[in-house]
């Protein structure tokens, strides 16, 4: 007979499995879009510049996206590789780049919204209205307590 895992350690096995799952839909969605290859991190610094107005700088972006500045350079240029990010020379500081939505990023704006609302709506998971308001609190706990515990 074989013994059951405690809910616990059950439950940890599900984050890489979500994660997994999520990367896996925004990879099918960007090579739908015609742009394949591009990652979850790809997409969190599009949909990040999609809801900014002005110009947004890498240090920002490391910041939002979690990510060092070497990594957001390497996914940066793979974005203006592909012609859907410019990047310009910072007004306010030369030694960083000012970073925008091009035209052609701006063309599959609505798009993307659309990939990011089926992402993020957690009625598409299965998640009522109720438990919504608690799967985030938790979340968020457990993603601060590993990483305070790393830190240290």
């Amino acid at each position: 007979m074989t013994r059951e895992l405690p809910k616990r350690f059950r439950s940890v096995r599900y984050f890489d499995r979500i994660s997994s799952e999520i990367a896996e839909i925004v990879r099918l969605e960007m090579e739908r879009l015609g742009y394949p290859g591009l990652t979850t991190s790809h997409f969190e610094i599009l949909t990040f510049l999609l809801r900014s107005s002005v110009p947004i700088n890498m240090t920002q972006i490391a910041k939002t996206i979690e990510k060092t500045k070497p990594t957001c350079t390497v996914l940066v240029n793979r974005l203006v590789k592909e012609g859907l990010v410019e990047r310009n020379p910072s007004p306010s500081d030369g030694r960083e780049w000012a970073l925008l939505l091009s035209k052609d990023g701006k063309k599959i704006r609505k798009k993307i919204v659309t990939i990011s609302a089926k992402l993020l709506s957690l009625q598409t998971w299965g998640i009522s209205k109720e438990n919504e308001d608690i799967l985030y609190p938790i979340l968020d706990q457990i993603y601060k307590h590993i990483r305070k515990e790393k830190e240290s």
